[in-house]
């Protein structure tokens, strides 16, 4: 992985909390190479996949829009509605995404780090991750 020029190499972590009935939380938080939390804001893209890999976009949208947890970053842009999103980090380098879908598809969270453009992929969600 490329060293920005701050002299860390980041990369992004993604996890999944259970929130209520038909909600998710979508952590996703940077670190550095040594797997530190990096304490300072980030734009990152993420988006919702069907592929391990994390290529294209999911073909089922979540039944409303994702809305970013209270205190943890904010949504810059929308680039497709309920499935792909450029978001600013809190100053602890963390997104959380709220998704609510009434069908709790079973996604992959995926992340770049615009300037490394590097992607991480999540492992597939599990029933679990639903509330």
């Amino acid at each position: 992985m490329k060293v920005t020029p701050g002299g860390y190499a980041p990369r992004i972590a993604v996890s999944f909390v259970a929130g209520s009935t038909n909600e998710s939380n979508v952590l996703f938080e940077v670190l550095d190479a040594e797997g530190n939390a990096v304490e300072e804001p980030y734009i990152i893209r993420a988006w919702l996949s069907d592929a391990a890999t994390g290529l294209g976009l999911t073909g089922t949208a979540t039944s409303s829009a994702a809305a970013i947890v209270s205190g943890f970053g904010s949504v810059f842009t929308i680039q497709t509605a309920k499935k792909d999103w450029f978001l600013q980090t809190n100053a602890d380098g963390q997104a959380k995404l709220l998704l609510t879908d009434s069908s709790e598809t079973l996604f992959y969270a995926c992340a770049t780090d615009p300037r490394t453009a590097v992607a991480v992929v999540s492992e597939l969600m599990v029933a679990g991750d639903w509330g």
